[in-house]
């Protein structure tokens, strides 16, 4: 599992808006399969600055550097596939594989859980 995080900088005088916002989003998304945490931390000194943080029972980064790493070190050889998220109860899958001119690729199924756009 990793702790995904992003700096979210809300426009000055719509956090509380985007508190709410955020509050109903995560009621949706909780609900989806796969969920595990997901919240806003406000930031103290820059009280329009939000840190979010997201809970991933599998990761198609981690598993990419971990395979170059098993394969260069002679530790296994692809195709292979690996399972994540089974003692926090939400498995999930990749399968890595190599191609002819040793590029490694992660793959696996996914569930979209949610979607946004941002206007900048």
């Amino acid at each position: 599992m990793v702790l995904e995080h992003a700096l979210l900088d809300v426009i000055s005088g719509l956090e509380v808006e985007f508190e709410e916002a955020f509050s109903r989003a995560r009621d949706v998304i909780s609900k989806s399969p796969g969920f595990i945490s997901l919240k806003i931390v406000r930031g103290i000194e820059r009280p329009s600055s939000y840190l979010l943080l997201v809970e991933d029972p599998v990761t198609g980064s981690l598993n990419a550097a971990a395979a170059q790493w098993f394969i260069q070190s002679d530790r296994c050889s692809a195709p292979y596939s690996v399972s994540q998220g089974l003692a926090i109860n939400h498995k999930g899958e990749v399968k890595v594989t190599q191609d002819h001119d040793g590029s490694i690729w992660i793959g696996g199924n996914t569930h979209l859980t949610s979607f946004a756009e941002v206007e900048i």
